[in-house]
């Protein structure tokens, strides 16, 4: 069992990582590309700290961890709702009006720059 679970973490641990970055590659530009991921890999530390560290206190003051499933599902919902939402950024509606452009779209010379 010990070693079906190395292995799963082996093959999936960060595997969204390219996905991530090609994302912020996209959004944002080549440009600063590695800040711009450091400060998304940040994030994901620091919620990971807190989830983690908050759910702990929770089960310690209420003895169940049924307020941090809550507060996952909420958080959940609200993210959901941002993903889907409409976007106010100008950008964005410039770039859906030429048609969308992933990761494989994007310039030769934008990557170059990086």
């Amino acid at each position: 069992m010990v070693l079906a679970y190395a292995a799963a973490m082996g093959v999936l641990r960060l595997s969204t990582v390219p996905l991530t970055s090609g994302l912020v590659a996209v959004m944002f530009g080549t440009g600063n590309l590695g800040t711009l991921f450091g400060i998304v890999f940040l994030s994901h530390q620091v919620g990971a700290f807190l989830g983690v560290w908050l759910g702990g206190l929770a089960m310690e003051q209420t003895g169940s961890f049924t307020p941090v499933w809550l507060a996952g599902i909420v958080l959940a919902v609200i993210a959901a709702g941002g993903c889907t939402g409409p976007s106010s950024s100008g950008q964005r509606r410039a770039s859906r009006s030429q048609g969308r452009r992933g990761v494989e779209g994007i310039k030769r010379s934008e990557l170059r720059r990086a």
